[in-house]
């Protein structure tokens, strides 16, 4: 055997130790990490897995066949395969080192693949119960009368459509450019024969993982954009509220599209203007694809979306909304009715308005009396009286039950009255029109000044 040959033995010998070893090494870092993870779910669940393996050139690692099995339960969630890349084989070998540094990786991604969940189960079924038991008016009355009282999206919801199990994918991914301090984000999930959804999101400004990262501020979103594709769940829905109710497939979709504002609060969180039940119709009718891109200004990121009217919200995000590709032109919407105050709140009310002789904001009983609320017009009398003074931020826990005056963000004025203050946050009820109000949240590190009405 000449030189040349033992020479190339010898180096393939060394790959394949190589190799060998690095695979070893990968996989018994994978178990113990995978280990630690089951300890700490193991209060809460049984957690098994099938099989550990990588891709070096790629330098991801996968786990196979994952069973998650509640404790006290014997249907279990399964997952196929679950994938961590970050982004090379040196890019997982130096982790460890980066977490430990607190250094943000450069790019990242997870895939899991293969998700199973059971529809018609133990664990369902605790999660349907647990719902109705917390839901407002739990017992009370079902669903929309035009689909035959359907019950609200979940479980029962899926079953009532045929639906015996979903199985979806997820990918999560991340590119961090730490020169230009930009990170990309991209989330997808499709869940078949449902629907699928992706989200992407921009974001500017230095991010560390440092402890006293968060004393420089987070970084601001620039752009963020979300699509949403049908892949049967609509016309499955079409079809069943149609049938149940003796209805036409478009007397359906004309009685959902025009349900009373209370109805979309609930269902939607905001009441949709003319524009967005137009363009909820003509997803009905083709359901196909909505898309949506916000791009906020340097005045939202600086303060809570909670602080604007739903008008200067919407300028605020500069948002662009597309239904099966037609843009759609009004996006206009309201809040719905005001937030209600809580009984106790009232009744502490009721008591401060018997008293009649107030002494620099306290009643005789020693209970500061109620604050007007933002819709009520302050008392002619003592309008001339009455003046703004500057209060501390922090203090503003003892002025609760007051009329006050915050400036936030870039001298954006807000008036109303201070209802509670909780984890530095300023709870104020604003009056939007007539005698309709909100109750914005305001984090204390929005707020530049405060203002009482003395």
């Amino acid at each position: 055997m000449g030189r040349a040959t033992k020479t190339g033995l010898a180096a393939a010998l060394a790959i394949a130790v190589v190799y060998a070893g690095l695979k070893a090494y990968i996989f018994f870092q994978t178990r113990d990490v995978f280990k630690q993870f089951i300890a700490l779910a193991s209060p809460f669940a049984f957690i098994q897995y099938g099989g550990i393996g990588s891709t070096l050139h790629r330098g991801a690692v996968h786990v196979t066949n994952v069973r998650i099995t509640p404790n006290g339960m014997s249907e279990a969630v399964t997952l196929e395969r679950l994938t961590y890349d970050p982004g090379g084989l040196w890019a997982l070998l130096s982790m460890s080192r980066r977490l430990e540094a607190r250094e943000l990786p450069e790019s990242l991604s997870i895939e899991a693949r293969g998700l199973a969940v059971g529809l018609d189960g133990e664990l369902t079924g605790r999660i349907e119960a647990l719902a109705k038991a917390r839901a407002p008016g739990a017992g009370g009355a079902g669903g929309a009368a035009h689909c035959a009282g359907l019950s609200t999206f979940g479980p029962g919801h899926l079953r009532t459509l045929g639906y015996q199990s979903l199985v979806s994918d997820f990918t999560l991914t991340y590119q961090y450019d730490r020169a230009a301090s930009q990170l990309r984000m991209n989330v997808d999930g499709i869940t078949r024969d449902l629907s699928s959804a992706t989200f992407s999101m921009i974001t500017k400004g230095p991010i560390s993982m440092a402890r006293a990262a968060g004393a420089r501020g987070a970084p601001k979103v620039s752009e963020i954009t979300m699509t949403y594709k049908d892949a049967g769940y609509t016309e499955r829905l079409k079809r069943h509220c149609a049938q149940a109710s003796g209805k036409s497939v478009e007397d359906y979709i004309n009685a959902e599209v025009s349900q009373p504002p209370e109805a979309f609060r609930q269902q939607w969180g905001i009441v949709p203007g003319p524009g967005l039940r137009e363009a909820y119709r003509n997803f009905l009718t083709q359901p196909g694809e909505v898309y949506v891109h916000i791009a906020p200004t340097t005045e939202l990121a600086e303060a809570a979306a909670s602080v604007f009217k739903p008008d200067e919200l919407l300028a605020q995000l500069n948002a662009t909304v597309k239904v099966n590709g037609q843009r759609v032109d009004d996006l206009s919407f309201s809040l719905g009715e005001p937030v209600q105050v809580a009984a106790k709140d009232e009744a502490s009310s009721a008591s401060a308005d018997n008293a009649t002789a107030p002494v620099e904001g306290i009643s005789e009983g020693g209970q500061r009396p109620r604050a007007r609320r933002a819709y009520e017009d302050l008392p002619t009398a003592n309008t001339r009286e009455m003046k703004y003074r500057s209060v501390p931020v922090d203090e503003l826990e003892k002025i609760v039950g007051e009329y006050v005056r915050l400036t936030v963000g870039e001298n954006r004025v807000r008036e109303g009255s201070l209802t509670r203050v909780m984890n530095r946050t300023a709870y104020v009820e604003v009056r939007l029109a007539a005698s309709s109000t909100i109750v914005v949240q305001i984090p204390f590190a929005n707020i530049k000044t405060a203002e009482v009405l003395r």
